[in-house]
């Protein structure tokens, strides 16, 4: 069987030249990381392929976890309308591996007959693993190690240094490389552990108190342990053995050491979820520094100077330098350098791969950051610099992709011999739950993001899908999530839609031709129209029960206002006026009241004002962040996300009282829930929930 050749069974063609999937001619959403898997058993038909050889073959003998490839089986179950209980194509062997058991055909491509005569088809080597950076063979890092270690050591293999079935995170080395600090959920909260790095090391619990401890960082000296408890609301210490944990500040998060291990820098916005897309603040952030010991807190870089919300402080092994991110909507991060000197700040990177967690290499100077590119194209890179003006000698140099996992909390050993990180993984699902506190899963998705769910006025769900590699687009089922199609298929992206008032159409920001705007897609003839520019970049665009007017938010400076926007005249009016963000506004169903999210310091308050403007009657007045999407259809209650109580749950919120009734019982900080929307009868909430899962890896690095 020549590798050029497609392959068919049933009604499923296997396409090499395009990796493209399709059954009954319409070709389905895979992820590359899926078509590999499918080849390989489509290949090998009628017998168990084990686990360990997919992973072998696919991964090319990465460490990856039986979770992720299970995930990937899942999702080609769910393309394919396979049922793992009555298997058509994908057979399970219970703990070996999977059969496949549908009669292959292979068939040449349409597109060979084509070629000019003397020209051979072009073969897809379909075999090569884009590897994933949490179980990656690290034989590609050679240029990474070379910079520091000045050799080029044997290929690397990268050892699952935790297995916890939640989320481990932020690992830290000791400052003789013997032990890892890290942070894990496996108690039911955010602890911190210490574990020693040999072999049956043993395991020390650092902190018991149940108050989502995260971002353990080892102070050089060896002594103390600083992290941020998000419960807590600010920076900590604790004795490395265990201890007392001592409060540093009352704000803040992300803590760094200086070299001298006297001082630490920490960026003032806390952490509200252990989501990957939410590493960076939701709102403005800047960078201070306190005295180890505890005491006044200093700011070091003053907000949006530079542009962005600031975050991922950190000190150079010299001490002399601190390095962060500035965070900007709709342009991504840039990578900046501050001498503690001077305060002079250098742009490192802006443009190219979007960096989203870096860390100094020991020789202080070489950057090495997880970057995205194009659309989910994740990778390791290095950014080597010159020693004396400390600017890139070039663009920044791929190390590896990361083909399946999203990684985080990049940590090298100060001896530069050992590397760690966490490969994470998000899975996200609608749920819905009644008004007698039953919930239920919606959709049955392996992935990324499906989100901010309508239901039309005849109780039709429409909704947001996002996979890995793609942008999002709507799709539309069911109430009970039967019957998906997907709507739009514009590579661009589609966020925040509404339904017309007769139900036949739907309206949603869109970002086309890289330009923002609002559009409506007529379920009708399938046609999309744009209805009026919108220039402010992810402005959460809602379109009034009339369709006359939009509202959105607009940032300036850093903080969010609401406008509003007539449809026809295309006037712009401004209803908030806030000093702190105010944004995320929803028209009640008679067009009459908006509700909005109002930022208070470290929290978020829901309240209501009138759709022409004026005062904000306050609603919520609770420590944690309470974020609305929707009201229920008689205009009397708000459905809430809220953070209350150290995690997220669905709560409803009665306008006229204030009084919220919790809706749904999740107990994990991992755990997120967003985009509650109440069904036209009144009788449940639709909202999106999302977990949160990694491990954290080891490399050696041989000297």
């Amino acid at each position: 069987m020549e590798l050029q050749r497609n392959l068919q069974f049933d009604t499923v063609t296997m396409d090499f030249e395009k990796l493209e999937i399709r059954k009954d001619g319409v070709a389905l959403q895979v992820e590359p990381r899926s078509f590999r898997v499918l080849a390989y058993l489509a290949r090998n038909p009628g017998r168990v392929v084990t686990k360990e050889e997919l992973i072998q073959e696919v991964w090319g003998g990465a460490s990856v976890t039986d979770n992720a490839l299970t995930r990937v089986v899942a999702q080609l179950r769910k393309a394919l309308g396979d049922d793992a209980r009555q298997a058509r194509y994908i057979e399970t062997a219970p703990t070996a591996g999977y059969k496949f058991i549908a009669e292959v055909r292979a068939v040449e491509p349409a597109a060979t007959a084509a070629l000019p005569a003397g020209q051979a088809p072009r073969k897809i080597n379909w075999l090569i693993p884009i590897a994933a950076l949490g179980a990656v063979a690290f034989s590609y890092l050679y240029p990474m190690i070379r910079a520091w270690t000045g050799n080029a050591p044997a290929a690397l293999k990268p050892v699952q240094f935790t297995t916890s079935a939640g989320l481990d995170a932020g690992a830290s080395f000791s400052p003789d490389g013997s032990s890892i600090a890290y942070s894990s959920d496996k108690s039911g909260h955010f602890e911190i552990y210490v574990r020693q790095l040999t072999p049956g090391g043993q395991e020390l619990a650092i902190t018991n108190d149940g108050k989502e401890n995260l971002e353990p960082t080892w102070s050089p000296d060896g002594s103390r342990i600083a992290y941020y408890s998000r419960a807590g609301r600010g920076i900590y210490a604790v004795p490395a053995l265990g201890g007392t944990p001592r409060r540093i500040t009352g704000f803040g998060a992300q803590p760094s050491w200086s070299a001298d291990s006297t001082r630490i820098v920490f960026r003032s916005q806390g952490v509200l979820s252990m989501a990957w897309p939410e590493m960076v603040p939701s709102v403005a952030s800047n960078l201070w520094t306190v005295p180890a010991g505890g005491g006044e807190a200093e700011p070091l870089t003053e907000l949006r100077n530079p542009p962005g919300r600031h975050t991922e402080p950190h000190y150079g092994p010299d001490g002399k330098y601190v390095s962060f991110l500035s965070s900007q909507p709709g342009r991504g991060n840039i990578l900046w350098e501050m001498n503690l000197r001077t305060r002079r700040m250098v742009k490192l990177l802006d443009g190219g791969p979007n960096p989203v967690s870096f860390v100094y290499a020991p020789d202080g100077v070489t950057m090495l950051f997880v970057g995205v590119s194009g659309v989910d194209s994740l990778g390791l890179y290095q950014l080597p610099r010159n020693s004396d003006s400390r600017q890139p000698l070039t663009a920044p140099q791929l190390i590896t992709s990361a083909d399946f996992v999203y990684p985080r909390d990049l940590a090298i050993s100060a001896r530069g011999d050992r590397i760690a990180y966490t490969a994470s993984n998000m899975v996200s699902n609608l749920w819905q739950v009644t008004q007698d506190g039953k919930t239920r899963q919606v959709t049955n998705e392996s992935t990324y993001r499906v989100t901010q769910p309508q239901f039309s006025p005849d109780g039709k769900l429409a909704y947001l899908l996002r996979k890995r590699g793609l942008r999002s687009d709507i799709w539309m089922s069911n109430a009970d999530g039967s019957n998906a199609v997907q709507v739009t298929r514009n590579p661009g992206w589609d966020y925040m839609m509404s339904w017309t008032a007769d139900g036949k159409g739907l309206i949603y920001g869109a970002m086309r031709d890289g330009k923002p705007g609002v559009w409506q897609y007529s379920l009708v003839d399938g046609s999309e129209k744009q209805l009026t520019d919108l220039n402010e970049l992810y402005s959460m665009a809602r379109v009034s029960p009339d369709g006359k007017e939009i509202l959105f938010h607009r940032e300036d400076g850093g903080v969010l206002n609401v406008w509003k926007m007539d449809t026809g005249t295309k006037r712009r009016t401004q209803l908030t006026f806030g000093k702190e963000s105010i944004g995320y506004a929803c028209w009640s169903p008679d067009g009459k009241q908006i509700a909005v999210e109002m930022r208070q310091g470290d929290d978020d308050q829901v309240g209501i004002l009138s759709s022409e403007g004026g005062p904000i009657r306050q609603l919520t007045d609770r420590p944690g962040n309470a974020w609305t999407y929707g009201w229920s259809p008689d205009g009397k209650r708000l459905p809430l996300a809220a953070l209350w109580d150290g995690v997220w749950n669905i709560y409803t919120l009665d306008v006229a009282s204030g009084r919220s009734v919790k809706m749904t019982d999740n107990r994990l900080f991992r755990t997120f829930v967003r985009y509650p929307v109440w069904s036209p009868e009144g009788g449940r909430i639709v909202f999106e929930q999302n977990e949160t899962r990694g491990n954290i890896f080891v490399a050696d690095i041989p000297r």
